[in-house]
C-alpha cells in the first residue's frame, strides 16, 4: 500500500485558522481581496473570515480556500523555493 500524506495524518475536510508557528500569528488573505494573485499575510488573531480557510482532500492533495470566495490558494509560479509567494 503506498504512503500517502493523507494516510499519515489525514485532516478532516473543514474550516481552519491556520497558525503561523515562527510569529504566532494567523494566515490571512490581505484584504480580503478576491482577485487572482492576492497576497497571502501574517496577522495577529482576529477571528475574521479572511483567516478561515477551508481545507478539502482531493486526488492531488489538499485544496485550500479562503472561507469567503471559492479561490485556490497557490504558490506564485509553482515555486518550490523557500520563501515564494503564495496566492
Amino acid at each position: 500500500i503506498p504512503v500517502t500524506l493523507a494516510s499519515i495524518n489525514p485532516i478532516t475536510n473543514d474550516n481552519y485558522r491556520i497558525a503561523v508557528k515562527h510569529s504566532n500569528t494567523t494566515m490571512s488573505v490581505s484584504g480580503w481581496s478576491s482577485d487572482n494573485g492576492a497576497t497571502m499575510v501574517q496577522w495577529h488573531s482576529l477571528c475574521q473570515s479572511n483567516q478561515v480557510f477551508n481545507v478539502e482532500w482531493a486526488s492531488t492533495g489538499y485544496k485550500l480556500l479562503p472561507s469567503y470566495n471559492p479561490k485556490v490558494v497557490s504558490i506564485h509560479a509553482n515555486s518550490a523555493a523557500n520563501g515564494a509567494d503564495g496566492r
